[in-house]
């Protein structure tokens, strides 16, 4: 066992050791400690990075609620709407901002890429009147490509993903009970086709081929339309507290979403094929999505979730992502079905503001052999927009 004195021992002194009768620092301290203290610093620093970086990527904000998010043909680009009118135009791949639309505010709020450079953008439709304006925002020129009378009031308006065609619905009649199903050429300035519709259809929705269309009156009746001869292709029946649709390319399947947390899969083709899908804690379904290639399905809901299903058979959870906001409202899949867009809404407490937030998610699909296995990667590119 050590004695007291052996605890207490010193090592032997140096000259330097002891001066004016008084223990001095060990050999070396001095420089340790300024390299502990460098180390912290950079630390702190590294940390500080982290942190702000982390923050600018968890969601793009906005100064309104996103109203549209659409990307372009070749998915390097991605446009979106505000509800106050603003237009922004992102590089997909940098994250920095290419353009910025202002727009006077209107209830629509619809834009497209008619081609990879040119915006097609709704800038009006009070009484009927739809203009719809061609916007190139490398040039910086803009014109009316199209302003025509449809109707009593134009309610709904949907652009093909390709941005070739205009799809509207319109009061036929001022008191409102028949609609006029309406299918425009942009370009070409001129309604291609145009159909009566004995109802007025509350919600609509068109397949990313833009070939078929969907409507549903408020009494829950759902048409499917083959847009190619206006022709009804089925009807089905989606019940009472629905809240949003989204059709399948090809028009193969109907999804369906209610207030309730519950989206129902129709298949359009074959009978006794209607599935329901539960969402997590019976959640408002807010919007529903299909990919491009119609095998999986996007729902948002009235809070931060955003759920992925694997619907090529029966219905499968893929993946929950967790976002910024109380509500998302869009839900974009790009074309090639690698990147899903959510928009969300969310409020500021101190002006009592409802601003708008957007995250990509990444979502590179890899099939095992034989089976429909799904895996899904989130990314967040980085802070764009206000």
């Amino acid at each position: 066992m050590a004695t007291g004195n052996e605890l207490f021992k010193m090592p032997p002194l140096r000259n330097e050791d002891y001066i004016m009768g008084k223990w001095c620092k060990p050999p070396g301290s001095t420089k340790t400690i300024v390299v502990i203290i460098a180390c912290i610093f950079v630390a702190a620093i590294a940390c500080y990075v982290f942190i702000a970086f982390a923050a600018q990527s968890s969601a793009f904000s906005f100064n309104s609620p996103i109203t549209n998010i659409v990307f372009s043909q070749d998915d390097n680009k991605l446009a979106i709407a505000e509800m106050s009118g603003e237009i922004h135009v992102f590089d997909v791949a940098t994250r920095s901002s290419i353009c910025h639309i202002a727009q006077e505010s209107n209830s629509i709020n619809t834009v497209t890429f008619v081609r990879p450079d040119v915006l097609g953008i709704i800038i009006g439709h009070d009484q009927g009147d739809l203009k719809v304006q061609l916007w190139d925002f490398h040039a910086g020129t803009a014109k009316i490509c199209f302003s025509r009378k449809l109707g009593e009031a134009v309610y709904l308006a949907v652009f093909s993903r390709d941005g070739s065609q205009l799809v509207t619905l319109s009061l036929e009649t001022p008191c409102g009970t028949k609609s006029i199903l309406s299918i425009i050429d942009v370009e070409k300035d001129k309604v291609v086709r145009s159909a009566n519709i004995p109802s007025v259809p509350g919600l609509g929705g068109l397949s990313p081929d833009g070939k078929y269309f969907a409507t549903v009156d408020t009494g829950g009746a759902i048409t499917v339309w083959r847009l190619q001869d206006l022709t009804r292709m089925t009807q089905l029946d989606g019940g009472l507290g629905l809240k949003c649709l989204a059709l399948a390319s090809g028009g193969k399947s109907v999804a369906l979403g209610y207030g309730d947390g519950i989206i129902r899969l129709i298949r359009t083709e074959a009978a006794n094929k209607n599935v329901s899908i539960q969402c997590a804690c019976g959640e408002d379904v807010r919007v529903v999505s299909f990919s491009a290639d119609a095998s999986v399905l996007a729902c948002g809901v009235a809070g931060p979730n955003v759920y992925l299903f694997d619907v090529q058979q029966q219905p499968t959870l893929l993946k929950t992502f967790t976002g910024r906001g109380f509500a998302t409202h869009q839900v974009e899949f790009s074309h090639n079905d690698k990147l899903l867009a959510v928009g969300a809404w969310r409020g500021r407490i101190i002006d009592r503001k409802l601003l708008g937030t957007l995250k990509l998610i990444d979502i590179s699909t890899e099939l095992t052999a034989g089976s429909s296995i799904f895996r899904r990667h989130s990314t967040d590119y980085g802070k764009i927009g206000k």
